[in-house]
C-alpha cells in the first residue's frame, strides 16, 4: 500500500480493474486511522467482522455515477459510485471504526488526475471484503 503502509481500512476489492492503474484497486468501506492507534483486539475484532460481511452478502455491483478529483488537492482521479441499500448496509456494520473527517462517498480511486480514459465501466462489481492492517491484507471472498 505504499504511502497508506501505516493505515487501516476495511473495503470491497473489485472482481476486475483493467479500469485502474495504481495497486490495490478497492472501494474503502471504512477508513479506521492508523495501525499505532489500534491495537491486536481492534484487528481481530475487524477481520470477524469482514468475514461476517462475507458470509452473509452476495457480490455487489455499483453504477459508475461519475469521474471527479479527490484528495486535498483533486489529484487523484476516481470513478464515483452509486450508492445501494446493500451498501449503506455494510458500512454500517463497520461505520463504528471510522476515523476520516470526510463523509462516506463511495468511489474507487484510478490513479493521478488524467488517469481515465474513455473506456469507463458503466458499473463495478465487488466480490471480497479485504482488512488492511498497513502493509497486510485479509481478505473474504462473499457468498
Amino acid at each position: 500500500m505504499g504511502e497508506f503502509s501505516d493505515s487501516v481500512m476495511i473495503a470491497l476489492l473489485p472482481t476486475s480493474s483493467a479500469w485502474c492503474k495504481q495497486p490495490l484497486p478497492h472501494m474503502t468501506l471504512v477508513y479506521c486511522g492508523k495501525t499505532d492507534d489500534l491495537n491486536l483486539g481492534n484487528k481481530n475484532e475487524m477481520a470477524k467482522v469482514a468475514l461476517n460481511l462475507a458470509m452473509s452478502c452476495c457480490p455487489l455491483t455499483c453504477a459508475v455515477t461519475g469521474v471527479d478529483g479527490y484528495g486535498d488537492d483533486g489529484s487523484e482521479e476516481v470513478l464515483t459510485l452509486q450508492t445501494t441499500p446493500e451498501l449503506l448496509a455494510m458500512r454500517s456494520t463497520v461505520e463504528k471504526w471510522n476515523a476520516s473527517e470526510y463523509s462516506f462517498s463511495p468511489h474507487v480511486t484510478c490513479g493521478p488526475l488524467g488517469t481515465v480514459g474513455d473506456d469507463i465501466p458503466s458499473e463495478i462489481s465487488f466480490d471480497r471484503i479485504c482488512v488492511c492492517w498497513g502493509d497486510e491484507q485479509m481478505s473474504f471472498k462473499m457468498i
